[in-house]
């Protein structure tokens, strides 16, 4: 019989010594020589089950572990909050949404910088109605100076049920023909009257109601009042002139953006059926910076750089004082730190939004024959006015 190999022997030697026989019959040669198990190189890894896990001091494992695993090191240690770049994104976006809620043109809140105007306005409308006299007034101002807003919260703040007074207000702009508002004024302000078919009744009752001792007084309020302006009509001429009638009971407040609206479209309205007039000027950069800044909150401020601030009220200053196009531009350059995952607010989305939006392409979206015959209309001008 052939002996085994060397490396038969080898493992065969190794299978006999770690077999259940040699362990019954108490070999010790074999333990003496295998190697010492390893220690477990973290805190987690401890077995439990082996003995010499117990010899470890108490001590040194909550050391250890306070040093891997940010533990208290004592009772009255208090945990610490671990906060992720994502916790931060996500607080970033939610008040960045709220800056954006705040500067909505739906929720104009208080007006600031116009409190002279609208003491003057309600002065003026409360005064007619305690001395019931029918009188107008015509408010103008260019786009985003608080006119129609100013109007709104004067509105809220009479109690014109207090009064036993009537209020309307209507935006022209929903009217489709100028020859209609009387029919709507009828249903607004005396819904009991029957409604004629023809413009020239309706007129004719409208007129009866408004000047009868037996109604009450009717404030009404026109915005973008020029748009019932009419060559065949002459509502608003009928209108100024009912307001000014001796027993009229009815309070006119005309808005609208043209400053020489009485010049260019009533030329002919007497001098005694005149309104009184009221211009509100354009916001200032001071005034623009304060009603951005009373719509945010100091959480909301600290999203915002106060040069991006101050950089968007100046620019609109300059250009229109609309109070409007500001909140516009710092809402959208919310939305643009937004997209680019940006802390804050800064000068350079101000800036982007800027020149997308205000900056003169006019002349460079025109066709290149539209702009050719342009640059023929200047030189001839320049022509006619060197012969004269």
């Amino acid at each position: 019989m052939e002996s085994p190999s060397p490396r038969k022997r080898r493992y065969g030697s190794r299978i006999e010594q770690n077999s259940p026989k040699n362990a019954k019959t108490g070999d010790c040669h074999l333990e003496a020589n295998s190697p010492p198990k390893r220690m477990p190189l973290s805190p987690n890894k401890f077995n439990i089950q082996d003995d010499r896990s117990n010899e470890i001091d108490s001590t040194i494992k909550k050391t250890i572990s306070r040093n891997l695993f940010g533990g208290r090191r004592n009772e009255n240690e208090t945990n610490l909050s671990i906060v992720t770049p994502k916790k931060v994104r996500q607080k970033t976006d939610e008040i960045l949404g709220k800056i954006k809620a705040a500067l909505s043109l739906e929720n104009p809140g208080e007006i600031l910088g116009r409190e002279k105007e609208a003491k003057e306005i309600k002065d003026f409308v409360t005064d007619a109605i305690k001395d019931e006299m029918g009188c107008s007034l015509y408010i103008s101002g260019q786009p985003g100076t608080g006119k129609s807003a100013t109007i709104n919260n004067i509105i809220d703040q009479i109690n014109f049920k207090k009064l036993k007074t009537q209020k309307v207000f209507i935006n022209c702009m929903s009217v489709e023909n100028s020859s209609t508002i009387y029919s709507n004024l009828l249903e607004k302000f005396a819904p009991e009257i029957t409604v004629p078919k023809t413009v020239r009744w309706q007129k004719s009752k409208f007129s009866q109601f408004i000047t009868s001792d037996d109604s009450p007084m009717n404030v009404l309020i026109l915005d973008e009042m020029d748009q019932l302006s009419s060559r065949n009509e002459k509502v608003l001429y009928d209108l100024f002139e009912l307001a000014a009638s001796s027993n009229s009971r009815m309070i006119l407040i005309g808005i609208a953006n043209g400053l020489d609206l009485l010049e260019r479209v009533l030329p002919n309205l007497p001098k005694s059926c005149k309104p009184n007039q009221m211009n509100f000027q354009p916001y200032t950069f001071q005034q623009i910076s304060t009603l951005i800044k009373a719509r945010l909150t100091p959480e909301m401020n600290t999203k915002l750089e106060p040069m991006a601030i101050m950089m968007c009220a100046k620019k609109i200053a300059a250009m229109a004082g609309d109070a409007r196009k500001a909140l516009d531009v710092l809402r959208r350059a919310t939305e643009i730190a937004g997209r680019d995952k940006s802390e804050k607010v800064k000068i350079s989305h101000v800036n982007e939004v800027l020149n997308q939006t205000y900056t003169d392409r006019s002349g460079a979206e025109l066709p290149f024959h539209q702009q050719l015959a342009i640059i023929s209309f200047i030189k001839l001008a320049k022509e006619v006015r060197k012969r004269s």
